[in-house]
């Protein structure tokens, strides 16, 4: 098994040979190592937990939500700011 995948499997309570319990920073670290497909699989399964209903917004009004952005865009109303400027800010 890959150091990677047992730092996975540790993060529930389990403690690595060494003895110290494993903590997120270091499982986020592991995890970011993942290759890609395995990260996918690793983000679907943590989804998976988080079950239907875990943002409190109803579908109804978030898809009214994109009608109304989506209708300021191209009534020419939204500032749009695109994503390498955006991703530069720190939120």
């Amino acid at each position: 098994m890959r150091k990677t995948s047992y730092l996975l499997l540790c993060y529930n309570g389990c403690t690595p040979k060494g003895g110290e319990r494993v903590n997120p920073s270091t499982v986020l670290e592991a995890a970011l190592a993942l290759p890609e497909n395995e990260r996918i699989q690793l983000v679907e399964r943590l989804l998976e937990t988080l079950g239907p209903e875990t943002d409190g917004v109803d579908e109804a009004s978030f898809v009214a939500e994109l009608h109304r952005r989506s209708d300021e865009i191209d009534q020419g109303k939204a500032e749009l700011v695109p994503w390498f400027e955006l991703k530069k800010e720190s939120f």
